[in-house]
């Protein structure tokens, strides 16, 4: 048997804890249930990470990062802000239905790290580096194509994250698309009746 690397058992450690995180809550993450989701023994827990603390906050970085590459790689698309909105929404939705485990997980560590002594911050942080990019990517988009038609490509990006996360909450809440998308025809609705 190929032994495994320190780096390659915290990765495998570390998604064993975004999986059970996302399926159980972070209540449900103890090291003895993340070691045994990875197929370890606990003393490779132990041997990988100083405390459950230090993994949580790795997990943090790790979903931040994994959010971060996604909004890197939002397309936009449409004409007028109205339809670049809900194109953005929309694509946001699939994505959710993708990868639903791991945003459980981000709002489990979110709320894990507004209880948590020196991670309070977290959550605001990880808001505004998506806040941050989607502005840099709207404001490309609309240098390139003038879509938004002289909107503030940041106020654009603050309505895209707000009602994003409506469409998450809804989604989460339910497990229902047609739920979720009632939440960007909602938009649909307002924006045409102004």
């Amino acid at each position: 048997m190929t032994r495994m690397s320190l780096a390659e058992r915290r990765q495998k450690l570390l998604e064993a804890a975004l999986a059970v995180i996302g399926r159980s809550g972070v209540a449900a993450a103890t090291t003895r249930a993340i070691a045994a989701e990875a197929g370890m023994p606990l003393a490779s827990f132990h041997y990988a990470f100083e405390s459950h603390q230090h993994l949580m906050v790795e997990a943090m970085a790790s979903l931040g990062e994994a959010e971060l590459a996604y909004c890197e790689q939002v397309q936009y698309s449409g004409t007028g802000v109205h339809e670049v909105v809900a194109n953005a929404l929309a694509a946001y939705l699939d994505d959710l239905e993708d990868r639903a485990e791991q945003h459980l997980s981000r709002m489990e560590l979110s709320d894990y790290a507004l209880r948590t002594e020196g991670q309070e911050s977290v959550p605001a942080r990880w808001r505004a580096a998506r806040l941050e990019q989607l502005t840099r990517k709207l404001t490309d988009f609309d240098q390139t194509t003038g879509a938004l038609q002289g909107a503030d490509p940041a106020a654009v990006a603050t309505v895209v994250q707000g009602l994003g996360d409506a469409v998450l909450a809804a989604y989460l809440l339910t497990r229902d698309r047609a739920a979720a998308q009632a939440v960007i025809d909602a938009w649909s609705v307002v924006q045409q009746g102004t």
